[in-house]
């Protein structure tokens, strides 16, 4: 399932995605709306049939420096007291402020758990996440509960660690999981995965859905996403902004003035990527970059060049090739159907941006690396779990 990762600007992409049928839910976030302008998002997407949650946000506070939300004070999320050798009463006011957050918007259904952020899996931060967890399940009910895993992309890098948190982790009697990795640097595109740390993240969201039967929401995912589907993620989440589609710790302490606006750019699904409008340009008056571009997307722009697209085009486009994208791997039931698809889609990239270079078109290098990483991880996540 498509979920939106919300943030600032979102206009009418929500309601667009809707009509076009693809849209499961939304992921809300405290810091970007106060809580009369939430409250009305959540009516919305209540009458639009939509599920939300609330990213409750607390590992902001766990970060050296200690990062801020805009409007966590309003939604009374202000967890500046989490700390390593917090006490039980700490822990349970944070829950209470969470719950509450829910209640006041109209959230009443299901609740994402607090959590810090885990930069390894032998810190202090660890026994506490755990516990936010099971007292969340005590307090609010398992069903109600989803727990917060927000990991940074290097605790992925060796299985044998993992495994034996999910040990651990596989005892909770939650419904599931809200699932947030950092990625440390933040940059758009992002740069390739380690092979080996994508793997292991599709075994864990494997591990947890397939295996423990839990459900797991990917949030701030892109492209990358496709996978997580793949494997058994119950929903992905990604946003029309840049910073909505890739975690970073470092947009939460970090002082940013404006800068150079976004270029807009257009999401090729044959290529598993967002090329600049230029680069479109360019692949869509060459013979081998042509074949890039489906039938919809070529009548798009034949009357209208690339350079009539503006962001807020770009950004309704992505999302809705990513939605659809998911939604047709969510339509097959076998994982080796959907595994299979996405392999062989993989290799057709490659092979186009194979001849791409053969025509001598300059494309940025990180496209065809991107899609070679998703390649080599998905066969190491295959040979890992023998499917």
């Amino acid at each position: 399932m498509f979920y939106l990762q919300h943030g600032f600007g979102k206009g009418l992409k929500v309601s667009h995605l809707n009509d076009e049928g693809y849209l499961s839910g939304m992921i809300l976030s405290p810091a970007h709306e106060d809580r009369f302008q939430l409250r009305e998002t959540v009516r919305q997407c209540h009458d639009m049939g939509v599920d939300v949650l609330v990213d409750p946000q607390s590992y902001v506070y766990s970060l050296t420096p200690t990062g801020t939300g805009r409007q966590h004070v309003e939604h009374g999320l202000d967890l500046t007291d989490l700390h390593w050798s917090q006490t039980a009463d700490t822990m349970k006011r944070h829950l209470d402020a969470v719950r509450r957050a829910n209640e006041e918007i109209g959230i009443q259904t299901c609740w994402i758990a607090p959590s810090p952020f885990q930069a390894t899996l032998t810190d202090f931060w660890l026994p506490i996440a755990l516990q936010y967890a099971r007292t969340a399940a005590s307090e609010w009910g398992s069903e109600r509960t989803v727990a917060s895993l927000v990991l940074d992309e290097n605790l992925l890098s060796a299985w044998s660690s993992i495994e034996e948190w999910l040990d651990i982790l596989t005892t909770l009697e939650v419904k599931g999981f809200y699932l947030v990795v950092n990625r440390n640097r933040a940059q758009y595109p992002p740069l390739p995965w380690v092979p080996e740390a994508l793997a292991n993240l599709l075994r864990l969201i494997y591990t947890l859905t397939e295996i423990n039967g839990y459900e797991v929401f990917w949030g701030y995912a892109d492209t990358d996403g496709v996978l997580g589907s793949a494997v058994g993620a119950t929903g992905i989440a990604s946003g029309w902004s840049y910073g909505l589609r890739q975690f970073s710790t470092a947009r939460w302490n970090e002082k940013r003035s404006g800068g150079a606006p976004a270029v807009p750019r257009v999401h090729l699904r044959r290529l598993w990527s967002q090329v600049r409008w230029n680069e479109a340009a360019d692949l869509f008056d060459s013979v081998a970059g042509k074949k890039a571009f489906g039938p919809r997307i070529r009548k798009r722009f034949t009357k209208s060049g690339f350079e009539s697209l503006n962001n807020t085009m770009a950004q309704e486009q992505h999302l809705s090739v990513l939605a659809e994208r998911i939604a047709a791997l969510d339509a097959k039931a076998e994982i080796a159907d959907r595994l299979d698809t996405v392999a062989d889609s993989l290799e057709d990239a490659l092979e186009k941006f194979g001849k791409i270079a053969e025509e001598g078109i300059a494309l940025e290098p990180r496209h065809a690396s991107r899609v070679r990483s998703y390649r080599d991880a998905l066969e190491l996540f295959r040979k890992s779990e023998s499917l």
